[in-house]
């Protein structure tokens, strides 16, 4: 597994991509390695993955942790159709965008694909019917999901329907019709945008890299290991120090002990004392 390779090495694009996305390394490996495994490291590497999930991060209302805890909702079905990332991607942007919560945004992706890409629906059949060939030859054939969207609404002009009114959940429908018709040229747009992500993920890096946060982040490393070598220099001091040191508690040791016996004899004269101040009273 892809995920198991990145753990060992932990790439510096892993590291950067925690960074980036105000998160843990662990979070950014995970997300990172659902792509990667999701498509194959034949179609996207873990460097393209990340510059698409922060181009996504930017143009949606989302972040790192969310996208990654909700991408294997959607992935699955998306890489098995052939639909890419990007354009995953660019349909997350767009949703969340619009209001639609990440996990909702890729779980309503999940049905419109698995609705769309299933022989005997109402939504296949209408495709095919436009497109003289299913959704996932469609796809198979070099179509994308732009081109696939515009035969849906013409598919929905012919039969006089709602785009969403082909799909059976509304969870479907309700994607795509935040996606197509007059909000088609906007998602064309953010698929433009993912494809011209390249560096994506750097840039974020550099503007969180040079946060007031992670400059003292940096502050506190700096004292931490300035610490560790002053530590380093004393030690053979202290060393020397040491007999001295031991000689000094035995001593006070000794002391301590001849208290103890003197204590009774103290007890006493106490005593004798609390008794003359009585009689004088």
């Amino acid at each position: 597994e892809v995920k198991t390779s990145l753990r060992k090495r932990r790439p510096p694009f892993a590291g950067k991509a925690a960074i980036a996305g105000v998160s843990d390394t662990e979070t950014a490996v995970d997300g990172l390695t659902t792509i990667v495994n999701s498509y194959g490291s034949d179609v996207i590497d873990a460097a393209r993955a990340a510059d698409v999930a922060f181009a996504t991060v930017k143009a949606g209302k989302t972040d790192f942790q969310q996208l990654s805890s909700s991408l294997a909702n959607v992935l699955p079905i998306a890489s098995n159709v052939g639909v890419s990332f990007e354009e995953v991607g660019a349909a997350i942007a767009q949703l969340t965008a619009r209001g639609v919560g990440t996990s909702e945004a890729t779980t309503q992706l999940r049905g419109a694909l698995s609705e769309l890409s299933a022989a005997g629906t109402d939504v296949s059949d209408a495709f095919t019917e436009v497109a003289g060939k299913s959704f996932r030859q469609f796809i198979k054939d070099g179509g994308d999901m732009t081109g696939a969207l515009e035969i849906l609404g013409q598919a929905a002009q012919e039969q006089g329907v709602n785009i969403s009114d082909l799909f059976g959940s509304v969870e479907a429908g309700s994607a795509i019709l935040g996606l197509a018709g007059t909000n088609l040229d906007a998602y064309a747009a953010q698929v433009e945008n993912m494809a011209n992500s390249t560096g994506a993920a750097a840039d974020a890096f550099s503007v969180i890299d040079e946060s007031t946060s992670r400059k003292f982040e940096r502050l506190s490393v700096a004292t931490k290991n300035v610490a560790i070598e002053i530590g380093a220099a004393l030690v053979p001091a202290v060393e020397a120090l040491l007999p001295f040191v031991q000689g000094a508690v035995g001593f006070v040791g000794n002391l301590a002990d001849g208290f103890a016996g003197l204590s009774p004899g103290l007890k006493g004269v106490v005593a004798g004392l609390a008794g003359v101040a009585a009689a004088i009273g």
